[in-house]
């Protein structure tokens, strides 16, 4: 016996499980007999008698099972790692095998299953990984294929309650059964299941539907599907990071697919394209004409679901553009048409269109100096529960309160709703939030008059802006607020070149509203650096300033162009 414990202590090198296999083994082929602290030898040992590696002496046990056992044991190991009982009962009956209770009793007994009780019922699982895989294994392909086909319908089935959310697995089954069209359906449920919650795993579930579109032949393609897909992975990329670029040759195989098979999908794709090429940085105008494009070739009489989200996102672009007049009224008409909103709508995007409405239409409502009709619209958003509001439109509400807030002066509102940014931010980990999550609370500190870490939360949310090329679109806004910050600060210089960088890049993106701010603060610092050396030049920065006023209808920024013209009154007499 010293010498056998030797033999196993070499051979399974330390290893606990390898040295419980080896030991099983010798057992099962009555190398060693009697009972667990009380074994002897029960027959001659030639030379070799230990398996070489862990998955061959695995190899062994299963060969040795009677042929039933075994039989069940590969099933259970097609099924995967935890086997609900009703699943392996139903794929055995498939096969018109019966007695499975006994040889689960007698897996069990040798230590290769392990019987689990829970609540939902009962569960059976492996004792350790690589019995599952050394069992997976020892079958032919073919076999393998034909009891994936059994498992998926067999799991769905038994989860038929949440569904949903067994999807990728179910889709799993299929593909391994080679039937395409059923895995590429439950893929796409997994897909949708995940969502807008969590986006990087939603693109790559996404990412597998397309693939397995791609994998069937053109006539069995499923094209709806192809499109979806396609439009999918660059809609949740741009919250990750993913730029114009990227996304353009998902969104040209939709448009091109879409053309051919459901001219329906266009104006929605024509938005998603327009929308995705202002978050890479692309002009607000650019959106703005891209979604009157999509309006135009809809029939919205026909389709005032489609409508409703297409004049959403045509109120969104007017705002970027600081067009607020215009974006008001492309938001009552979506508020017009939001009782006709049909779920793809909701699912498509990964949030409720509705909600999405009425948090654009708090911050118009704000930034046309209606101030309490977009309190009103905030708290309306901001009392609904956090489960059932996507984060991505949940923060536009905490922004909205964070702009107030930075307008009015307001400390306490700004600290409050800089921190529920933050929180989103951390809790679903977009790279999209975090870059909202760095302005606010920089804002918020600005208002404290901690003006220096405001500047630095700005400077390290554009920073982390460009490394991860995510809310590009919020680029002039936080340019226009660090001119602001640095003013405050007293950092006039600085305030004068960051505020001629924002007027140039405001230009550039067609974002009047940071124009505007921008404007104010550089004839502002034009004043503290220069005093009177420069006045003309301040007067043309004040007076384009309240062009930009008149025709945005951004009057809430009037108390601080006046404050301007009130220092220049004063400086340039």
């Amino acid at each position: 016996m010293a010498d056998i414990r030797r033999r196993i202590a070499d051979r399974s090198g330390g290893n606990p499980f390898f040295a419980e296999e080896i030991i099983h083994s010798l057992i099962e082929s009555e190398v060693l007999i009697g009972k667990p602290g009380d074994y002897r030898l029960g027959g001659e040992i030639d030379d070799n008698p230990l398996p070489v590696t862990l998955q061959a002496v695995i190899g062994e046990r299963i060969d040795r099972l009677p042929s039933f056992d075994r039989t069940l044991l590969q099933m259970a190991s097609v099924i995967g790692k935890e086997v609900p009982y009703a699943v392996l009962e139903a794929v055995s009956a498939q096969e018109q095998n019966a007695g499975t209770k006994p040889a689960l009793l007698r897996l069990c007994a040798v230590e290769l299953l392990q019987d689990q009780n829970r609540p939902d019922g009962r569960y059976y699982s492996f004792r350790h990984p690589l019995i599952q895989e050394v069992a997976y294994s020892s079958q032919l392909k073919a076999r393998r294929s034909r009891l994936h086909a059994f498992v998926a319908p067999a799991l769905a089935s038994y989860y038929a309650e949440r569904q949903d959310e067994v999807a990728g697995l179910i889709s799993f089954h299929y593909e391994a059964a080679g039937i395409l069209s059923k895995a590429a359906e439950y893929a796409r449920k997994a897909a949708e299941w995940i969502g807008s919650m969590h986006p990087a795993q939603a693109i790559r579930q996404w990412q597998v539907v397309h693939r397995l579109v791609h994998a069937q032949s053109p006539s069995a393609r499923d094209n709806a599907l192809l499109i979806l897909s396609s439009a999918q992975i660059a809609w949740l990329g741009w919250r990750e990071g993913m730029g114009a670029k990227d996304a353009a040759p998902y969104i040209q195989e939709a448009l091109a697919v879409a053309k051919k098979t459901d001219d329906k999908m266009v104006p929605l794709l024509l938005f998603v394209e327009a929308r995705i090429s202002g978050a890479s940085g692309g002009a607000a105008d650019h959106y703005v004409a891209r979604v009157r494009d999509a309006l135009a070739i809809l029939d919205s009489a026909a389709d005032q679901s489609r409508a409703a989200t297409l004049y959403a996102s045509l109120s969104q672009a007017y705002g970027w553009a600081g067009l607020f007049n215009e974006a008001l009224k492309a938001n009552d008409r979506a508020l017009s048409l939001l009782q006709y909103v049909q779920d793809f709508e909701n699912r498509f995007l990964g949030y409720s269109v509705e909600h999405w409405t009425l948090s654009l239409r708090a911050r118009i409502l704000i930034h046309l100096n209606r101030s309490d009709e977009g309190r009103a619209w905030l708290d309306h958003m901001l009392a609904i529960e956090d489960g059932l509001i996507d984060p991505t439109v949940q923060f536009i509400s905490h922004l909205g309160y964070v702009d107030l807030a930075w307008l009015s002066g307001d400390v306490d509102l700004a600290l409050f709703h800089a921190t529920r940014v933050c929180q989103l931010a951390e809790r679903h980990g977009t790279p999209y939030l975090k870059v909202f999550a760095y302005a606010c609370m920089a804002m918020a500190r600005g208002l404290v008059g901690d003006n220096q870490a405001a500047i630095h939360g700005l400077e390290e949310g554009l920073n982390f802006m460009h490394a991860a090329r995510a809310a590009l679109d919020y680029e002039p806004d936080m340019m226009a607020s660090l001119a602001e910050c640095q003013a405050l600060a007293g950092q006039y210089g600085e305030a004068l070149l960051t505020a001629e960088r924002t007027i140039s890049l405001s230009r550039n993106r067609s974002t009047r509203l940071t124009e505007c701010r921008a404007l104010i603060v550089a004839g502002d610092a034009l004043l503290e650096q220069f005093g009177n050396e420069r006045c003309q030049d301040a007067v043309s920065f004040f007076r384009k300033a309240k062009a930009l006023i008149d025709l945005t209808g951004a009057t809430v920024l009037e108390p601080r162009l006046k404050a301007g013209q009130d220092k220049l009154q004063i400086r340039c007499p």
